[in-house]
């Protein structure tokens, strides 16, 4: 059950960071986010001057994506007031396992930090996931705000609603509650009509995520099917909405996506972009129309073969 009082709108889970980012720092302290992720945090954060220090996810065969706790240990300092955690995170669509959500959160229990939760795509788990999609709200061991928004669980980006709940034990609770609403009130972003309206528009979740979800298994289906085969190799994915894959073609991730764009005329994300620390990475979206992602892919596999038989 989660209280009410604790819930607080906002006009974006962007707004949400930054409200929270001027609750729990001062200029200069530390923020800890996951490495490979979303670029967006970098921008966030300097625009409160906090800094942003990346802890590693780690990739495991047949094992998926794990957070390597030794060096969130290690990055920690007295300035340290914040981990980020992106369930699942995006792009790698790994969720943050029970076990992982257990050590995190004695760690910060231990080192008086703030757990910021991010589940924008915690809804679109993979059909073939043995991870149960395990939110963070109501974890009360820690100061914990968990995000989300319309944008992700209605595909509403343009109403522009978000929120926040903050868990943790009653003393922090109530002092952390207090300071978020008169920063929030400050602004007063989030527009009425939007308020109004949310109840109807939170009928059509079920609607639009079946659609969402049915489209993202196909195509990813279509991508097991044309990949491996061809030397391609498939990141496992949890959830979310978009796939890795590692192509070995003796040309950076760049170059790569650029011969796809300027010859082939096939879009997709070099894995700088996420900032992963393998180098031949690639991010595909999963929402394209499927009749479309599928010549896509026929485009890429045959790319890549022959960039391989030139070798």
């Amino acid at each position: 059950m989660i209280d009410s009082e604790s819930l607080f709108l906002t006009s974006s889970t962007s707004e949400a960071y930054a409200c929270i980012f001027k609750l729990l720092c001062d200029p200069g302290d530390t923020v800890l986010v996951p490495r490979p992720s979303y670029p967006l945090f970098e921008f966030l954060a300097k625009l409160e001057s906090v800094k942003l220090d990346a802890y590693r996810l780690t990739y495991h065969p047949g094992i998926g994506w794990q957070i390597d706790m030794e060096h969130v240990k290690s990055l920690t300092t007295p300035r340290t007031r914040a981990i980020i955690l992106v369930n699942p995170n995006n792009p790698t669509g790994s969720y943050i396992k029970p076990h992982e959500i257990e050590a995190i959160t004695a760690w910060c229990s231990r080192q008086n930090l703030a757990i910021i939760a991010d589940e924008v795509f915690l809804d679109y788990a993979a059909a073939s996931s043995p991870s149960k999609a395990a939110s963070t709200a109501g974890n009360a061991d820690v100061l914990t705000f968990t995000l989300s928004g319309i944008s992700k669980i209605l595909g509403l980006p343009q109403l522009k609603l978000g929120w926040v709940q903050v868990n943790g034990s009653e003393k922090i609770l109530k002092a952390a509650c207090c300071r978020l609403e008169m920063i929030i009130d400050t602004y007063l972003s989030l527009s009425t009509p939007v308020q109004i309206a949310l109840p109807e528009l939170m009928k059509t979740r079920q609607f639009f995520q079946n659609q969402v979800i049915a489209r993202i298994e196909t195509n990813f289906s279509c991508l097991q099917k044309a990949c491996p085969p061809a030397g391609i190799r498939i990141f496992l994915r949890e959830g979310g909405w978009y796939a890795v894959i590692a192509i070995q073609a003796g040309i950076s991730d760049e170059d790569m996506v650029c011969k796809l764009l300027e010859t082939d005329h096939v879009l997709i994300h070099p894995g700088y972009y996420y900032d992963f620390y393998e180098e031949d990475c690639l991010v595909m979206s999963l929402l394209t129309q499927s009749d479309i992602f599928t010549e896509g892919v026929r485009r890429l596999v045959s790319r890549f073969q022959y960039r391989h038989s030139e070798k």
